[in-house]
């Protein structure tokens, strides 16, 4: 996200019902479209060109993936405070990897 200052900081009103600020107002939706709009977006799953072809990513995208995790692309890591979806599924992705290691060295 971009680091745009909330309106209240130039505003010079003593008391402000932010309800009825029209600035305020627009900077909360603005900052909401742009957070949905992250969100929403797949960082590590490509799309593929037609269902009838076999694709898949190469091992060193998905090795770094392992490694990096979603959150070293994402723009909402620095005010982030709870797990999103792409990471619940990269945790999951990890953790297979993780048991699959585990079981190879076993045997």
């Amino acid at each position: 996200m971009n680091d745009e200052q909330k309106p209240c900081a130039r505003c010079c009103q003593p008391v402000c019902d932010y309800r009825r600020c029209t600035s305020y107002r627009k900077w909360v939706n603005e900052a909401w479209k742009r957070f949905q709009r992250y969100a929403r977006r797949d960082y590590w799953i490509p799309k593929p060109v037609s269902s009838a072809k076999f694709a898949y990513q190469h091992p060193n995208l998905t090795r770094r993936y392992l490694q990096d995790g979603p959150c070293a692309l994402c723009s909402c890591t620095r005010t982030c405070d709870a797990p999103c979806m792409a990471y619940w599924c990269w945790w999951d992705a990890r953790m297979a990897w993780l048991r699959w290691k585990l079981q190879m060295a076993a045997t």
